[in-house]
């Protein structure tokens, strides 16, 4: 287990460089850059073209590519993420200011993702072939088919058109007031909860089903033990092992789904930044977003990987 630890140490590095310099080509190989948005609403006079080129030249964006990639990747290394265009501030101080959001909507989501898809996968599995399975898998499906922003507008068209109440948007630090915090932000919770919880209900019901035709299953049932006893105490313990994979490689998509779920809900986290980083050409930004984000999914797969092992004793990495 150690050395597979420090090889997988080893390697998190050397793969968020692959990952920087592939980024970093896209983004450049992408028509226009930060001047063209900087200048995006008046570019027809020879003065702004002229301002537009002198700019360029001072942020170094006519130097070749590969110059261009250097430099940066050397101030990074000197922890200098760049200064945001954007929001004409350091980019380690949006990150500062903005991670507080998104990491709590991503607990929020997880928590409740949890909550709600383990005990609904069981029960589908226990009332197999039943309307009630067949209810709860087809809200499953529809739950992991259906687009984030599609969850966000559905439930915008519920509370506003049919119920005629709009939700509280924004937010508000949960240090500051955690009533209004909460308030907040449980409906964006909410979108990324029936994302989240959808794979579990699928992942579980497959798992018990599994499980269920166990030899000990059968032992446990035929020495006469209660079936919810069975279910319940017996079954349920060994399907669960894949959720804590799940869940780690779930961050992932818990991400890309912040991009949209806090623009909806004008919640100012890293989702929201990105995309805001995105339509400016903020490259400093950009760049830094998937460096971080990078990293932390590569730590969480990690850890993930660390905790299955020691779950289950009968898995052993080389």
């Amino acid at each position: 287990m150690r050395q597979y630890i420090i090889r997988r140490l080893i390697l998190i590095p050397v793969t968020l460089l692959f990952l920087s310099l592939i980024f970093f080509m896209m983004l450049r190989a992408i028509p226009g850059d930060t001047v063209d948005a900087i200048f995006a609403e008046d570019m027809a006079s020879s003065l702004q073209a002229a301002r537009a080129q002198q700019l360029r030249e001072e942020l170094g964006l006519t130097r070749p590519i590969h110059v261009q990639y250097l430099d940066w990747l050397g101030h990074m290394l000197r922890g200098d993420l760049g200064h945001s265009f954007r929001y004409n501030k350091p980019v380690t101080q949006v990150l500062k200011e903005r991670w507080h959001p998104s990491f709590q909507l991503m607990i929020l989501a997880v928590i409740g993702g949890v909550s709600i898809g383990i005990p609904l996968g069981v029960f589908s599995a226990y009332k197999q072939d039943t309307r009630v399975d067949y209810t709860l898998r087809m809200i499953a499906i529809t739950g992991i088919t259906l687009p984030v922003f599609v969850v966000a507008a559905l439930l915008l068209i519920l509370l506003v058109g049919i119920f005629g109440w709009m939700p509280e948007i924004g937010y508000v630090s949960f240090f500051e007031d955690p009533s209004r915090n909460m308030k907040k932000m449980a409906w964006p919770a909410i979108v990324l909860i029936v994302a989240a919880s959808a794979p579990y209900m699928r992942l579980v019901r497959s798992e018990m089903l599994e499980v269920i035709r166990e030899d000990y299953i059968r032992t446990a049932r035929a020495k006469g033990l209660r079936d919810r006893l069975v279910v319940f105490r017996h079954a349920l313990r060994n399907a669960l092992l894949p959720v804590v994979t799940t869940t780690g490689l779930s961050i992932g998509g818990l991400i890309s789904g912040t991009v949209i779920t806090e623009s909806v809900f004008e919640v100012p986290g890293l989702g929201r930044t990105i995309r805001e980083a995105a339509s400016s050409r903020d490259y400093a930004m950009l760049q830094s977003m998937v460096i971080a984000i990078g990293a932390a999914v590569m730590v969480i797969n990690l850890l993930t990987d660390i905790a299955y092992g020691w779950i289950d004793p009968r898995i052993r990495y080389t």
